[in-house]
This record gives structure tokens, C-alpha cells and sequence, in this order.
């Protein structure tokens, strides 16, 4: 056997030893033989948002998973070798996203790179792909991203400024209630008490933020109107400490829907989410 037959045989045994994890598979095209690489990557980073506060301090904010490329090579062999590498070039032209599987992993992915020399056979390949979704990880991450992202909503709806006396008499600690309240074991589970303890916590909580909205908005529209008539009369001695009272009320009142308006969007969201859990 020349040498050339043995180094193609010892790969030809590597191909075969490295064959353990099952089937490869990208879009319609099989890999097998030489084809397979030795292994297949996994993994990435966590992508996070980072906040930087006075004195050093950070908050940092999970946004999720930022998986890694998924790139390996091999090399195509067999009397199909050539039609093999048009399909895989093929993919990478057509931007599609394609199922790329083995084992127990299985990724919606788009071709990124893919590059083969042609001149013989075994044909060495390099293939890199970018992670559109884990389908493997939809149904785990389901009901635990749905259950985070309610009880952050609910975090982040909550006001945190200065609120007038009359709308936090009207919220009276209902947007906080129901973070604790979405926060309980269960508390995305169907049917369950926690379940229902927390819808009713967080439908409480919209509709308070829904009635300040409103209180604000009749104490704001009679200002904006006497300020408006004022401003379109005829010159006359102006009671300015009551239009400066005005002034400040309005301001007050504003302050108060900018806030509510926040806040009733994360709480919206969570409403949305807790059907969701019900769908």
C-alpha cells in the first residue's frame, strides 16, 4: 500500500472511531465516514447589559443566552463527495435557516461559512454556523424564562420616584404585592392556588396604576385648560401665586404620568405573560 493509501486508511479508522455520537445532520445533508468531525462544540456566554453607579458599583442585567458559532471540519469522501460540498455551499448562499442535529443537541442555525478543496478526494471542508435558537432548550426555558421575566417586569414597574400622595394612596403597595406574589412557587402553573393568587395580585395591580392614570389626568386637564384660556384673554392683573400653584400641581401631576405610564407597560407585560402560561 503506497503511503498516500495508508494516511488515508488511518484517517478512515479515525473517522470511524470518532463516530460515537450518532448521526450529524445539517439542513438535508448527512454526514457520515469522514465526514464527522472528532466532536462538536456547545456552549457560548451569558449576554449581559452592565450598569455602572456612583462609587464603583455595577448592576448588571441577565439579557440570556449568546451562544457561540458552531464550526467544525472534516473531510468528504465517497462518489457523492462533489455533490455533497454544492449542497453545503448552497446552504451558506441561501441564508435559509436549516436544523443542525446530533446526539441529543438540535440548533436552528444559518450557514455562515463554508469552505471545501475540491482537488481530490477525501475532500477537506470547514463549516461554521451561527445559533438562531436551541430547539432542545424551548421547552425547558419556557416556563423558567416566563417566570423571570414576569417577576422582572413587576420589579421594574414598580415607581420609583416621587409619586403625589393621591396616587400612591390609589396603588397602595398593589404593584409590589404582586411581584411578591408572582414570585411564589407555582406561580405560572396552571390550575394552581399560586396561580390564581398571582393573577388576581397583578390584574390588581394594572387596575390601580389604570385608576391613578386617571386621577392624574382630571387633576392635569382643568390646569392645562384655565392656563390655556388665561393665556388666549386680553391683559389683566394675574394672580400669580395661584398660577404658580397651578404650575406646580400640574408639574406634580405630570411627574405622576410619566411614571404610571412605565409602570402600567411592565405590568401589561406581565398580564400578557401570565396568560401566556394559561395558552
Amino acid at each position: 500500500m503506497s503511503l498516500s493509501g495508508n494516511v488515508l486508511s488511518a484517517i478512515g479508522a479515525a473517522g470511524q472511531l470518532f463516530a460515537g455520537y450518532g448521526s450529524l445532520t445539517l439542513g438535508p445533508v448527512q454526514f457520515h465516514g469522514l465526514g464527522k468531525p472528532k466532536s462538536m462544540p456547545i456552549g457560548g456566554k451569558q449576554a449581559i447589559t452592565t450598569h455602572k453607579l456612583p462609587g464603583g458599583g455595577r448592576v448588571l442585567d441577565a439579557m440570556g443566552p449568546d451562544n457561540a458559532d458552531i464550526r467544525w471540519s472534516g473531510y468528504l469522501d465517497g462518489g457523492d463527495a462533489s455533490i455533497t460540498a454544492r449542497a453545503l455551499d448552497r446552504l451558506r448562499q441561501s441564508g435559509q435557516a436549516v436544523t443542525l442535529a446530533w446526539d441529543v443537541f438540535s440548533y436552528q442555525v444559518l450557514v455562515l461559512e463554508f469552505e471545501c478543496q475540491t482537488q481530490h478526494i477525501p475532500m477537506p471542508y470547514t463549516i461554521s454556523c451561527t445559533v438562531i435558537s436551541d430547539n432542545s432548550q424551548v421547552g425547558l426555558l419556557t416556563a423558567t424564562s416566563l417566570a423571570l421575566q414576569i417577576t422582572a417586569d413587576l420589579s421594574d414597574g414598580n415607581p420609583t420616584g416621587v409619586l403625589s400622595a393621591a396616587s400612591q394612596a390609589i396603588l397602595g403597595g398593589t404593584v409590589t404585592a404582586a411581584g411578591v406574589a408572582a414570585a411564589a412557587a407555582g406561580a405560572t402553573t396552571v390550575g394552581s392556588a399560586a396561580y390564581t393568587v398571582a393573577v388576581n395580585a397583578v390584574n390588581t395591580a394594572s387596575n390601580a396604576i389604570g385608576s391613578a392614570t386617571t386621577s392624574a389626568n382630571s387633576v392635569l386637564a382643568p390646569i392645562g385648560a384655565s392656563l390655556s384660556s388665561l393665556s388666549a384673554a386680553a391683559p389683566v392683573a394675574v394672580d400669580t401665586f395661584g398660577m404658580s400653584n397651578q404650575i406646580s400641581v400640574a408639574s406634580s401631576a405630570c411627574g405622576d404620568l410619566a411614571q404610571l405610564s412605565s409602570a402600567g407597560g411592565y405590568v401589561s407585560r406581565a398580564v400578557a405573560n401570565l396568560r401566556r402560561a394559561s395558552a
